[in-house]
């Protein structure tokens, strides 16, 4: 008889635990989404993807305005007090910063004599100095680009040099221009080939320094144009003096479409759609100073009229965040969204000095001149709402800007009484 009763004793509690993982079963998979919600939910119109550029290194910022669409914007988180972390005033510079890995800075100094250099961006200290360049007579606006393999390209300027240097402070090449160089930076295409512009033609190098093409504009190019590429790598764009804007096919190595009739003096970029952002004015379209998006045919998809002269008469820069919305700026500062209406502006006091970027948070940071008594750090969430105003020297006039890893904001300045290089966290 006890046999019997522990047999069906466990009989019954098989059956009974049989019976509750049944019942668990069915709950789990009926009331729960087993699939990755982040795979299928749909990205919002206009999502900016970074592009990958396999010749261009993966660090902060590698080029002027951060990647070769121009978008000036930094995959990173940037600074959260707007506290000067560290100061370095033994350089004078008209051209902006890099960033490589390990947090190094690069730059191109001209005082007293052009000389290539690197920082610890931890620290602002120097790490190498190159002073066997050029003579004191050379100055030089082009930021460097680092190439995937670490090598630092550079410009010399006035002397037409395009140098390479290894992380070390080596000189790896060095190509001789029968031109000055004014690019405001080097662009390399996704192939590896670097690209720049000396009066109307556009050259081709290879990672090696040796020529591989000089192709004649049959436009005037604006000597301080930014090159700024399309995101198959199959276009290149730059500024023109007699149209806006100058398209030329990198394959088959012409003029595709140019765009306006007016001289482009602010910064174009690209987004991720391939679609084209200009401040200009057109006689055979609105004739008004407007933000214009064009096609990558080169036809107008939108244009937001802003009626600013300044905007289109001056070197303003522009950036994208990662949700499409384009910003710019001078003493009231812009968000318009990717179909090209007016989400919000904010007046502010004084002007814009050209830093404007975005960081991964879709967070945007400008650096306005206030009433030539004081710089004021100012950033914004996406919203328009101000996070947090931060005066800076007042005797700095800034220059360019890019974002590290260590959610800093490293920052040029020239043409005032002093001329330094500092970090803002």
């Amino acid at each position: 008889m006890k046999t019997t009763q522990s047999f069906h004793s466990t009989n019954k509690f098989w059956a009974v635990k049989f019976f509750i993982l049944l019942i668990l079963t069915f709950i789990i998979t009926t009331s729960c989404d087993l699939t990755d919600p982040k795979k299928d939910k749909p990205k919002p119109e206009g999502y900016q993807e970074d592009i990958p550029w396999p010749s261009l290194a993966d660090s902060p910022w590698p080029m002027f305005h951060g990647n070769p669409l121009g978008s000036n914007r930094s995959k990173y988180e940037g600074p959260k007090s707007g506290i000067i972390e560290w100061t370095q005033d033994s350089v004078f510079m008209l051209s902006g910063i890099v960033i490589g890995k390990n947090n190094m800075i690069y730059g191109m100094s001209q005082s007293p004599k052009i000389k290539a250099f690197c920082l610890n961006g931890n620290t602002g200290d120097f790490v190498w100095e190159n002073k066997t360049m050029t003579n004191s007579l050379t100055e030089t606006i082009t930021s460097p680009t680092i190439l995937t393999d670490g090598t630092i390209v550079a410009v010399s300027g006035t002397q037409g040099d395009v140098m390479a240097f290894t992380t070390k402070g080596e000189i790896r090449w060095k190509y001789k221009s029968n031109n000055s160089i004014w690019n405001m930076g080097i662009a390399v295409g996704k192939d590896g080939m670097i690209y720049f512009t000396t009066r109307n033609s556009l050259i081709t190098i290879n990672q090696t320094g040796n020529l591989e093409g000089s192709f004649p504009i049959n436009y005037q190019i604006n000597p301080v144009t930014k090159l700024i590429f399309s995101p198959d790598g199959k276009t290149i764009y730059m500024q023109g003096r007699d149209v806006s804007l100058i398209s030329f096919d990198v394959e088959n190595k012409n003029v595709k479409w140019t765009f306006g009739n007016l001289g482009l003096e602010s910064y174009p970029f690209v987004d991720a759609q391939g679609n084209i952002y200009l401040l200009t004015k057109d006689i055979n379209s609105n004739n008004k100073h407007s933000l214009y998006s064009l096609t990558p045919d080169g036809k107008i998809r939108w244009t937001y009229e802003h009626n600013s002269s300044i905007l289109t008469e001056s070197d303003q820069v522009m950036t994208m965040d990662y949700e499409g919305t384009t910003y710019f700026a001078y003493d009231t500062l812009y968000a318009v969204d990717y179909q090209g209406k007016l989400k919000w502006k904010r007046a502010f006091d004084g002007f814009s000095s050209g830093v404007l970027l975005t960081d991964k948070n879709n967070n945007i940071y400008i650096i306005s001149l206030w009433n030539n008594k004081a710089n004021l750090l100012s950033k914004f969430d996406k919203n328009g709402n101000k996070i947090f105003e931060s005066q800076l020297p007042a005797d700095n006039m800034p220059g360019f800007a890019s974002i590290s890893e260590s959610a800093k904001m490293i920052v040029t300045s020239f043409r005032w009484a002093k001329n330094w290089i500092y970090s803002i966290k």
